[in-house]
């Protein structure tokens, strides 16, 4: 079909917001869900006097590492709700690759190691060697094999789930798309991610290694993840 006239970069955007509220109203679901798990992780608050030295270089590691896969994730989210879904999924795999890390991290006590190659680059820490040894580690490899199969590498499949039918038409996705139910896939995976970032962060806040229970963050936040766990298995 020939293009009857220009169309601006501005107009593009705009249809990137349009589309942005129609897919909240259409899925106002999985919106909440992944907005409540960002914002509590966002809004949580740190006890600062109950922080002891040896606190200090944990939190710092588990923070970078949790404020960089944060950052992506929120991109992921606002450009799924575009109806990006290939760029969205291509943003996601990072974030659960740092995550996923920070769980290793968390797991096995390696604050000091992360804190080395943070500054150099991660030889120990590698996603591809740490996966199969941390919690949910197979439920995460199975997300990040659907995310690397639809959209994180220039291949036939991403080109293929980067377009929509629009009134019969075939469409690309280019900036902005329309298919509800290719919108409400990608809003699940990321869903997953955000409930796994919210797990991470549960475990490491929680408790020290004697059992007892830390004080270093406040209560509201285990009783809102534990809610999020919750609306979780009734999606």
């Amino acid at each position: 079909m020939e293009q009857s006239r220009d169309i601006s970069l501005e107009e593009i955007i705009d249809c990137q917001d349009k589309a942005m509220h129609r897919a909240i109203q259409e899925h106002q679901k999985e919106w909440e869900f992944v907005k409540d798990c960002i914002e509590l992780v966002i809004n949580r608050r740190i006890i600062e006097e109950h922080i002891v030295e040896n606190d200090k270089i944990k939190l710092e590691v588990v923070h970078t590492f949790l404020n960089d896969a944060l950052s992506t994730l929120i991109n992921s989210f606002k450009i799924a709700l575009y109806g990006c879904y290939s760029d969205s999924m291509t943003l996601l795999r990072p974030a659960l690759e740092e995550l996923t890390i920070m769980n290793y991290i968390v797991l096995k006590g390696l604050f000091v190691t992360a804190d080395h190659e943070l500054d150099r680059r991660l030889v120990k820490l590698k996603y591809e060697t740490i996966v199969k040894s941390v919690k949910d580690g197979q439920a995460i490899e199975e997300l990040h094999g659907r995310i690397s199969g639809l959209a994180a590498h220039g291949t036939a499949s991403r080109i293929r789930n980067n377009r929509f039918e629009l009134y019969g038409t075939n469409l690309p996705t280019v900036g902005v798309g329309l298919d509800s139910e290719k919108t409400k896939k990608c809003l699940h995976e990321i869903m997953r991610a955000s409930l796994y970032m919210i797990r991470i962060l549960t475990d490491f806040y929680g408790t020290k290694k004697d059992g007892t229970k830390k004080d270093i963050i406040s209560e509201d936040y285990f009783s809102k993840s534990r809610e999020l766990e919750k609306r979780f298995e009734c999606l």
